[in-house]
């Protein structure tokens, strides 16, 4: 299973390493966008010059490129003023969808050999369709396991990464988590839940489990650059301890993968204290 495991755990760094290319391309181009309405004066003036045809049919389609152009401005330079909110929320949702991903592959590849795992009791008291669960296949089988798995522990129920804790203990992956990883994600996870089942404003769940956001009822959730270095910092320890879990198994870690983990977490650290020196800005919905 090693090599599975692995290569779980890369697909899943190569996931976020494509996220973050696209936050970077995505902030170049709502930057560009700023300049649209001139990005329309200027290829007329090109076209004027060159003696080429007018880009646009006739005053009318003109007139609808302007008026449209002015709205993609106007929203990419509010964007740009609140620290691109809208579009770090978005990749906010992604990265916890990763971390969901990842710990839902691991489960899966664990219980295609369900002897290996770690707390065979809990496994033997899995129910469900026997004869459905006889005549599936075996990738099917061990996803049946998997989301069985889930339900036995109530990870639904768990917040933050104890949700996934709860699923990767029973398979062997379990382990201890440094709190500024923790409550970053802890954070994450409240913020994701926000954003797409509240229409991205605070209610009493996310005031309540993170009171240091400041945030009162009806607030917007307004995530920024930094807010987002810091949850990528803290998937990035995760997944990293994920795989010296496995790789190590109880035995001493190298002291360079050690200091990598103690620099994500200052690095975390470090964010979350230049966060609450800023201050933050929450406009009222």
């Amino acid at each position: 299973m090693s090599n599975a495991i692995y290569r779980i755990v890369s697909e899943k760094r190569e996931d976020l390493r494509a996220l973050e290319l696209f936050v970077d391309i995505a902030l170049n181009g709502i930057d560009k966008a700023t300049k649209a309405v001139h990005g329309i004066k200027l290829i007329q003036k090109i076209n004027e010059a060159l003696g080429d045809p007018p880009p646009f049919t006739n005053e009318e389609a003109l007139a609808k490129a302007k008026a449209r152009a002015a709205d993609v401005a106007q929203f990419a330079e509010s964007e740009k003023s609140r620290g691109f909110p809208y579009l770090f929320g978005i990749a906010s949702i992604r990265l916890w969808s990763l971390l969901e991903a990842l710990v839902d592959d691991l489960a899966v590849e664990a219980l295609k050999d369900p002897a290996g795992c770690k707390d065979q009791v809990l496994l033997s008291r899995l129910k469900g369709p026997l004869l459905e669960f006889r005549n599936a296949s075996s990738d099917d089988q061990a996803e049946f396991l998997a989301e069985t798995l889930k339900q036995a522990v109530e990870a639904a129920l768990k917040q933050g990464i104890g949700k996934f804790e709860s699923i990767l203990e029973p398979i062997g992956l379990g382990g201890g988590i440094a709190d500024s990883a923790r409550k970053c994600l802890f954070e994450l996870s409240h913020v994701r839940n926000a954003i797409v089942h509240k229409g991205g404003k605070a209610d009493r769940k996310l005031i309540e489990a993170c009171p240091w956001l400041l945030l009162t009822r009806g607030d917007q959730v307004c995530l920024n650059g930094k807010d987002f270095h810091r949850y990528t910092m803290a998937a990035y320890w995760y997944l990293l301890e994920i795989k010296l879990r496995y790789q190590f198994r109880g035995e001493l870690r190298p002291d360079a993968m050690t200091q990598l983990q103690a620099d994500l977490v200052t690095q975390i650290l470090k964010l979350e204290a230049d966060a609450s020196k800023e201050g933050r800005d929450v406009p009222q919905a």
